[in-house]
């Protein structure tokens, strides 16, 4: 991710050397069209940065932050449900937290908690 100081100079150079109106360029056989991702080409190349976000800081220079949703399932609780239920399948887990069969899948592998490894149940 760019800081905001580089977004700013980066349009800033853009507007101070007109590159922010449609230039004029050569298709061949004398015919001329106007072209206005040609000055976002030529700022982007000038600066190593990609055209797509010379483009996207023209429109907004702060960038956009993911929302992250909250957890739904407590790590603790299942930690605890798998003491006290080793035999449980993750999708018996899943229905009991009212969590999908990976969001279980992804607890237990951040808690350090593989398969049982036992050939008889508990």
């Amino acid at each position: 991710m760019y800081s905001l100081v580089f977004r700013k100079k980066v349009l800033s150079v853009r507007e101070k050397e007109n590159l922010s109106k449609n230039d004029l360029y050569c298709v061949g056989w004398g015919v001329k069209l106007y072209s206005p991702t040609h000055s976002m080409k030529e700022v982007s190349q000038r600066f190593c940065v990609g055209k797509a976000s010379v483009m996207r800081w023209s429109k907004s220079l702060i960038p956009k932050v993911p929302q992250k949703s909250p957890a739904k399932l407590n790590w603790e609780a299942t930690k605890r449900d798998v003491e006290e239920n080793p035999d449980s399948y993750i999708r018996e887990r899943a229905a009991k937290f009212g969590v999908s069969f990976s969001g279980v899948q992804y607890a237990l592998a951040r808690l350090g908690l593989t398969r049982k490894k036992t050939l008889h149940p508990s």
